[in-house]
């Protein structure tokens, strides 16, 4: 007769630890305060696993079975918040003490809706503008270095560097009270003592408040309080089809002025790029009394 034999119970079973792909995911997450299922989705298909064998591909399924697994190691809260969007995903106290992250816990559910729409736009803005060789440094991260504080609209949704160094500011610009606050926001930003900025991004998903940022820009540039090597340093993206009609608009400007030296190439992808260079009048279109040099550049 043999005899029965028992396996002896490992201690940490049924305990889910913490792979590669968690750590770089809910670090992000964190940085950002939160992140919205289709921003996840996108997230995690820059990193391969379970459900993306390869970059650049996650199925919603696989993004969902993620987060129930973070959900049920006590890492995340998720909460439908507005109708007919995906739910969102934020880190808990325990999940930013395992991380060695020294952020205040932020319940997303109390967060305004306002604010909402902001977060929304500023993780569309990291994962669409942060390529390979860029350091993102977020909001979040700013106030920490800062000893804390509050969000202030001359402060910078994040600094961007470049590979050569190069840092960018990010402000996305998603209501009026953002489009009022530019003008403070950009003298504040060009104008950095320590670590000056080499460009200043203004990213917007409304047509309108975009046509009004370029009529600011010249407005502040005929009033005298920025100069044109400051109004060089300004980058607007809009949405595809604002920058597809600036970049004829423009084109169609230079046209005449056969006398005027191209600054800079004009160029212009699927994207959405417009910047102000040198020597095309493309604000005439929006100030018809403009008469000062302004530049123009449209580009990926």
């Amino acid at each position: 007769m043999k005899e029965a034999t028992t396996r002896k119970k490992r201690s940490d079973r049924g305990k889910i630890a913490w792979n590669g792909r968690d750590i770089y995911a809910l670090t992000w997450i964190a940085h950002q305060y939160a992140i919205r299922l289709d921003h996840l989705q996108r997230l995690l298909a820059t990193y391969p696993g379970h459900g993306a064998k390869t970059p650049g591909s996650l199925s919603e399924g696989a993004a969902r079975n993620v987060v129930s697994r973070w959900r049920s190691a006590g890492w995340v809260k998720t909460a439908f918040i507005r109708a007919r969007e995906p739910f969102w995903i934020w880190p808990t106290k325990a999940a930013l003490r395992q991380l060695g992250l020294a952020y205040v816990y932020k319940d997303l559910e109390h967060m305004r809706l306002d604010e909402l729409n902001h977060l929304a736009a500023v993780n569309e803005i990291r994962l669409r503008e942060c390529h390979d060789g860029m350091t993102w440094v977020s909001q979040r991260n700013l106030l920490q270095q800062i000893k804390g504080g509050e969000p202030s609209r001359t402060l910078p949704d994040a600094d961007l560097y470049r590979a050569n160094g190069e840092r960018i500011a990010i402000k996305a610009g998603q209501s009026r009270e953002d489009q009022r606050a530019f003008p403070s926001f950009l003298t504040t930003l060009l104008r950095t003592a320590s670590s000056p900025y080499s460009e200043v991004w203004f990213m917007t998903q409304s047509a309108s408040i975009s046509r009004e940022i370029c009529e600011i820009c010249t407005q502040m540039l005929e009033a005298g309080t920025v100069t044109e090597e400051e109004v060089l340093q300004i980058v607007i993206k809009g949405p595809e089809e604002e920058a597809i009609h600036l970049r004829s608009q423009s084109r169609r400007a230079e046209e005449p002025a056969e006398t005027h030296e191209e600054s800079s190439s004009t160029k212009v992808s699927a994207g959405l790029v417009v910047t102000f260079f040198g020597a095309i009048s493309a604000f005439w279109l929006y100030v018809h009394q403009a008469r000062r040099r302004v530049s123009w550049k449209t580009s990926s």
